[in-house]
């Protein structure tokens, strides 16, 4: 019998396999050239201040949109109301919105071509809520239906300090020689 360490929770979500034609080329989620926050705040004790702060200190070098439908401005940038807004082409969105806002996401992202959108949202299956495991299946079979490439949910996302990319404001920012891969779950 394996370690308990090592058992997989009965809450954890059912593995859920989706057919791939070809190896997903991940350059876009590592250098992507533009990112888009959704959920973006200009409350500074909130997530979607800490994207937005993180890229521009960690000197993401391609256009940063902050996307917000009441803000005109976030972090000294302007704010668009949704992705469908953004007057550029967007690599990968970093979501920080509520959970019931990302389906509708979802189907924003597939319509501007976004290539990956990393979902720091949580409050899904690992509450052991069975309408909320339903809402992250859904996403799931969305997402593949529109071929729209999920990192999360309830992630931190992607800290890759040579691609100008971090999730908090305050970690360091040189690059180095080693790679680390794990479930964060934060939310």
């Amino acid at each position: 019998m394996p370690s308990a360490r090592w058992q997989a929770s009965a809450r954890a979500s059912p593995a859920i396999l989706l057919p791939m034609s070809a190896p997903t080329d991940l350059t876009l989620l590592f250098r992507p050239r533009s990112v888009a926050v959704a959920g973006a705040s200009a409350n500074v004790d909130s997530a979607g201040h800490d994207y937005v702060r993180s890229l521009q200190l960690a000197g993401f070098s391609g256009p940063i949109y902050p996307i917000n439908p009441r803000a005109p401005e976030i972090a000294g940038l302007k704010a668009y109301p949704s992705v469908a807004d953004v007057p550029g082409s967007v690599d990968l969105v970093i979501s920080c919105v509520p959970a019931s806002a990302v389906l509708d996401l979802i189907d924003q992202c597939a319509a501007r071509d976004v290539r990956f959108l990393h979902l720091f949202t949580g409050r899904f299956s690992e509450t052991g809520d069975a309408d909320a495991a339903h809402l992250e299946r859904r996403i799931i079979a969305r997402a593949a239906e529109r071929r729209v490439r999920i990192l999360g949910p309830n992630g931190m996302g992607v800290f890759h300090p040579a691609g100008g990319l971090s999730f908090r404001p305050d970690l360091p920012l040189a690059a180095g020689n080693v790679a680390f891969l794990s479930q964060s779950g934060n939310n």
